[in-house]
């Protein structure tokens, strides 16, 4: 497999960040919502 150079191989790597960024918002979305549960129970 060879190694991609230029923008096919940034574009990658920004699908990346988004990827993580998008698991990222979910766990603080999560962890903002058990936050504001827990004094209901």
């Amino acid at each position: 497999m060879q190694t991609v150079k230029g923008p096919d191989r940034s574009r990658a790597l920004l699908d990346k960040e988004i990827a993580m960024t998008r698991i990222a918002l979910l766990l603080i979305l999560i962890s903002m919502m058990l936050v504001l549960a827990a004094p209901a129970y």
